[in-house]
């Protein structure tokens, strides 16, 4: 897990498409069914390579230029939602509603490690993955990698259900 306080290091995703929608039947007799829902894709943002500075302190390096990792993937959420409303005087209302979040359960990556060495090491400037194998510390020793480099540190969230009665008068 990455830890307390860290601030996200990943970039930007390039694509966000987000699509919502909503409506009412009327069923009669002060009945009401409303349907909605939404769809979210996202692209995944890239990854980096961090080491530890040795002023700033841990994930503070960029070792090769910002953004060099793999990109994370896609990601997508279906989110439908059902209610249902039923006058009962002129100014009471009862509604019985039900939203699910990401109904068929996606579990997509969202996160990897990005800490490739805990050592204090150098960025190298306009480097390659290649120039990872000669990457050393700011004493001259040879880095430890992160055994947990790029290794997934958060998913999406499972589907989820929220039922919910409201009154209304």
């Amino acid at each position: 897990l990455p830890r307390p306080g860290a601030r996200p290091r990943g970039g930007t995703p390039r694509h966000s498409v987000k699509v919502f929608s909503a409506g009412e039947i009327v069923l009669g007799h002060g009945q009401f069914l409303r349907l909605g829902g939404a769809l979210r894709a996202r692209s995944g943002g890239p990854t980096n390579f961090l080491g530890s500075h040795l002023v700033y302190g841990a994930d503070e390096a960029f070792i090769l230029p910002r953004g060099t990792g793999d990109r994370l993937p896609w990601n997508f959420s279906i989110d439908p939602s059902v209610g249902y409303t039923k006058v009962l005087r002129k100014d009471l209302k009862l509604t019985i509603s039900m939203d699910v979040f990401n109904v068929a359960n996606f579990q997509q990556v969202l996160a990897v490690d990005q800490t490739y060495t805990f050592d204090d090491v150098l960025p190298i400037k306009g480097g390659t993955r290649s120039d990872l194998a000669s990457l050393e510390t700011t004493d001259g020793l040879p880095v430890t990698p992160n055994p947990n480099f790029g290794n997934p540190i958060a998913y999406q969230n499972p589907r989820q259900f929220r039922f919910g009665i409201r009154l209304t008068f």
